[in-house]
């Protein structure tokens, strides 16, 4: 039997990949066809059916009317120009410190993220549970439609203010009074400047439906809130605005895992 040291100036072929420097070249050689794998883009631009498809689309969208062969060729022209330039710009890695280009790449992958998921159908339990955890969303201004009489206490006097409660209680019209009447239909905050600060700080808090005396600095005021509007609305009129503003949360909350479970292939580190 022939042994190694019978001919000491051969080698067994498999001692070869035994030597170190030989690991480096076929490691190098492998990062570098990876390299160029997977982060160069071919220079070949394939026109597609789906390509001038979309492109015969849009040029319709805008002009009205579906696009000639000429114009079809133009409009091909145009998109592989700028796909040309594109794809040089991002083999530049011009993107990289673009926030305008990094905002965009954001925006599409949370489009490709909405686009995987569906309308949930929500329950009316879903529905009322939604409600009562943002129910401030849907409360209106409230309003209040007001009345009111005023009387000069230097030229009437207080006697005034019994004699018009007294006709108010016999159910005599208050614009047949003989007294200024003013009436308004405002917010609380509105009032302020618009109607003495003893009015606007009283109206609020007065029952609806029942005129009411207020006393001010030389002038009294005999004061009816014949009603308050606004505040939450009942669920049936509101139920569209619901539906469609739960459905949209719900998609949100699916769009979101979806993009977390990428986010979560990273390790952010933060320098200081």
């Amino acid at each position: 039997m022939t042994s190694h040291e019978d001919h000491p100036g051969e080698r067994a072929p498999t001692s070869l990949f035994r030597e170190p420097l030989l690991h480096f070249f076929v490691v190098g050689l492998l990062l570098f066809l990876a390299q160029r794998f997977l982060h160069e883009d071919p220079r070949d631009i394939v026109v597609t059916s789906n390509v001038k498809a979309d492109l015969a689309r849009r040029f319709e969208d805008v002009q009205g009317h579906p696009p000639d062969a000429l114009e079809l060729s133009q409009e091909v022209k145009k998109w592989s120009r700028d796909e040309a330039l594109f794809r040089e710009a991002m083999r530049r890695g011009l993107e990289q410190d673009d926030a305008a280009v990094r905002s965009v790449l954001v925006d599409k992958m949370q489009a490709l993220a909405a686009a995987e998921v569906s309308d949930p159908t929500p329950t009316s339990a879903d529905l009322d549970a939604w409600l009562a955890q943002n129910s401030r969303r849907y409360e209106r201004p409230i309003r209040y439609e007001f009345e009111f009489l005023t009387v000069d206490l230097k030229e009437q006097g207080k006697s005034q203010i019994l004699r018009l409660e007294q006709a108010l209680a016999a159910g005599e019209p208050p614009h047949q009074l003989g007294q200024p009447l003013r009436s308004a239909h405002l917010e609380a905050r509105a009032m302020q400047g618009r109607i003495p600060q003893e009015l606007a700080t009283a109206i609020p808090q007065l029952r609806p439906g029942t005129w009411h005396q207020v006393d001010g600095v030389g002038e009294m005021w005999l004061v009816r809130v014949k009603r308050k509007t606004g505040g939450l609305p009942p669920k049936a009129e509101i139920m569209d605005s619901l539906r469609m503003d739960l459905i949209a949360a719900l998609r949100q909350r699916k769009v979101e895992a979806i993009l977390e479970r990428t986010v979560r292939l990273y390790h952010v580190e933060e320098q200081r």
